[in-house]
């Protein structure tokens, strides 16, 4: 026959007299310490692989942004040449200014949607989380206590 197994349905009853209120306050305040320490530890990590992950991204965006610039560079001029010599006559000044100018407006564009767009993701979602759940079970805890004592 197979044995059977049986859990408790209430948590055990303790033996001995209860710990004195002055080791429970020193515990409570010994793992409120030590749970800062966690939470300090896990926004530190969050942050250090955001950050890495960010400087990634802004490597690439350098790279990029190096490497359209020179191509730019190539086509500004093939530009200003054709506008300067076809469209007006040999002014090859005001092809220069055109160009010149239709580039500030795209750079600037653009610069503000990069910026705008480093902005986002640098808040630690986990160790946010894991603080409000902290602070909701501290709150439970002190009211559930609350109860007890009357």
């Amino acid at each position: 026959m197979a044995s059977e197994h049986r859990f408790p349905t209430s948590a055990p009853e303790r033996e001995g007299p209860e710990p004195p209120l002055s080791d429970l306050v020193r515990r409570l305040g010994d793992d409120g310490a030590r749970l800062v320490r966690q939470e300090i530890s896990l926004a530190k990590l969050e942050l250090q692989a955001k950050m890495a992950r960010f400087t990634r991204d802004l490597i690439g965006l350098s790279i990029a942004g190096a490497l359209a610039g020179l191509g730019a560079l190539a086509l500004t001029a093939t530009l200003i040449l054709v506008l300067g010599r076809y469209v007006f006559g040999g002014e090859y000044w005001v092809g220069a200014l055109i160009v010149g100018g239709m580039f500030l407006i795209v750079g600037g564009i653009w610069a503000l949607a990069a910026a705008r767009g480093m902005g986002k993701n640098v808040q630690p979602e986990a160790t946010v989380e894991s603080v409000r759940e902290n602070v909701d079970w501290a709150k439970r805890e002190a009211r559930d206590f609350k109860r007890g004592a009357l």
